[in-house]
């Protein structure tokens, strides 16, 4: 018997089974590409297109254990390494399901400095602390580092 233990999304907080990952397609002439309803909805934002999301064909492989990290997409045949999390469409990190999932909670009333902190935290990480315990912050996706720099660092630093 195979013990499968169950991956968190670290946007959503939704549990889910590896085999049940998401891909997108990043193939810019696949026909598959679309709105993308879900991702929009989870963040407030308005659908735009994106690439094609499917999930691993289940019926070809019956025996799907760990987790997938290539897959063909089902519309122009490309292969794709850019998993998503079947609830939310957020990325997820290459090494998901790999490494240990570590939660921190950070909680306190609306303009209370949270966001402030956590900028502080993760530029001590990346400028201070890293050397010395080599130690790589990775930002998951060129979105999420955009919005980092835009949100976060740059008011604060």
């Amino acid at each position: 018997m195979v013990f499968e233990q169950k991956l968190v999304c670290p946007f959503c907080f939704s549990p889910f089974h590896a085999q049940d990952i998401h891909f997108r397609c990043i193939e810019p002439n696949c026909k598959g590409g679309a709105e993308d309803t879900i991702f929009a909805r989870e963040r407030g934002l308005q659908p735009e297109r994106k690439g094609h999301v499917f999930g691993v064909d289940k019926t070809q492989n019956s025996q799907i254990t760990g987790i997938t990290r290539f897959v063909r997409c089902d519309v122009c045949l490309r292969e794709s390494s850019t998993r998503l999390c079947p609830e939310c469409h957020f990325e997820l990190s290459h090494d998901i399901g790999q490494v240990p999932l570590r939660r921190i909670a950070v909680v306190g009333g609306r303009a209370t400095g949270k966001s402030h902190y956590i900028a502080s935290v993760i530029s001590a990480f990346r400028n201070e602390v890293g050397d010395n315990f080599h130690l790589a912050l990775r930002m998951l996706g060129d979105e999420t580092q955009i919005r980092w720099e835009n949100d976060f660092y740059r008011p604060l630093f």
